[in-house]
């Protein structure tokens, strides 16, 4: 199980992927980025939403906190590339 936790490098957040975004936060990410972070591609059926080609960037949704955007995130990552994870700061 991944934890989507961040304690090093340059990040607000503290949570790989989220980033802060007009008073909230939203997930930012690629399909090159959840590749680094998992070992696993995105699977085919999800692809579209990074784009036509599937090499753009995935925008969500805003969330309020950056606890509701790491759950967010880590739903997101279990439905586009099967591997589960958990928010443990």
């Amino acid at each position: 199980m991944k934890n989507v936790a961040k304690h090093t490098g340059n990040t607000f957040t503290h949570v790989h992927m989220l980033q802060r975004y007009n008073g909230g936060y939203r997930i930012r990410t690629g399909c090159a980025t959840l590749k680094r972070f998992t070992s696993v591609e995105v699977k085919p059926e999800h692809r579209h939403l990074f784009g036509e080609d599937g090499e753009g960037i995935y925008h969500s949704e805003i969330f309020n906190t950056i606890p509701e955007g790491a759950h967010a995130l880590c739903k997101f990552i279990e439905k586009v590339c099967g591997v589960p994870c958990e928010w443990k700061p």
